[in-house]
């Protein structure tokens, strides 16, 4: 009915009613439209996750069969007697997998650097240098700002708690300084040592600034010898270069330094789809050439 009570004319009811209809149509449409359009954001969503997931399994698996030909690399070396830079597994690699994964390995001696487990030693009769004194002088040498003070409260908390150095990053555990002083991280290790004595240093791959920090000044014409020789091929007895030293000097340097190593840093990076993963693994290499990896971070 109208307002004055009269019925409404047939055609404008149906009219009404057609409108009605149709504004619910269109309500359903643009309803399922937002609702196809959420679908198809989630399943993209849920592709470009997949698709990631995929890409990281696949960088995952190329780094893993990166380190296993690094190892097989190391262990195939016959000369065991000797390791220096121009070793055939200590070449930089460059691989691609199946899945086109862009694959590059670096294997390198980690007996190169200072081992921080030397912190927790006190240096043995007639030895050069305090391990203290050796590691200030490898920080010094690269630029790196020293306190005395701050140092002395490391070794402090080193010796009190008998700090094991899993890795370099130990560092940030102990001391407020750990970010300056892992401005050295190239001069720089931590793997397991014997618990008599330090881990030997190869002579064939020491930075030159650790060497010289590990004899002092006393010994710097010395190192510069081992230096020069080591350029022209690589030194396979300590013996013959000691002879010029006393005797208890030569004995100490026998047991700080080596010719060959037992510890390998693995280091990996895998590529694709703008994606990029890296591996790092210490190698510890048997007597008998076998090869086992001691720890891994990704």
């Amino acid at each position: 009915m109208t307002e004055q009570g009269e019925l409404m004319p047939i055609d404008a009811a149906k009219g009404t009613r057609r409108g009605a209809a149709y504004l619910l149509v269109l309500l359903v449409l643009v309803s399922s439209l937002a609702m196809v359009t959420s679908l198809q954001q989630l399943l993209m969503r849920r592709t470009r996750n997949l698709q990631a997931a995929q890409t990281a399994q696949q960088l995952r698996n190329a780094l893993i069969l990166g380190l296993q030909q690094g190892m097989m690399t190391l262990a195939d070396d016959e000369d065991l007697g000797v390791d220096a830079p121009s070793e055939a597994w200590a070449q930089p690699a460059a691989f691609i997998s199946n899945d086109g994964v862009a694959l590059q390995l670096q294997l390198a001696d980690a007996q190169r650097g200072f081992n921080l487990n030397h912190l927790s030693l006190k240096p043995g009769p007639g030895s050069p240098r305090s391990f203290l004194e050796i590691f200030e002088d490898i920080l010094q040498n690269a630029g790196v700002e020293v306190e005395p003070a701050d140092l002395n409260r490391l070794q402090s908390v080193i010796d009190e708690e008998s700090v094991w150095f899993e890795s370099l990053q130990t560092l940030q555990l102990l001391t407020p300084e750990a970010e300056r002083y892992l401005e050295a991280a190239d001069l720089l290790c931590a793997v397991p040592r014997p618990s008599a004595r330090p881990l030997a240093l190869n002579v064939n791959t020491v930075s030159p600034e650790v060497l010289h920090a590990l004899l002092g000044s006393s010994l710097k014409g010395w190192a510069n010898q081992i230096l020069e020789r080591r350029e022209q091929e690589p030194i396979r007895s300590l013996e013959k270069f000691t002879l010029s030293l006393p005797p208890q000097l030569q004995a100490v340097l026998l047991d700080l330094l080596t010719v060959r190593s037992d510890y390998i840093e693995a280091r990996l990076i895998a590529q694709h789809r703008n994606t990029e993963m890296r591996l790092s693994a210490l190698l510890h290499r048997l007597p008998g050439g076998e090869v086992e990896v001691l720890r891994c971070q990704w």
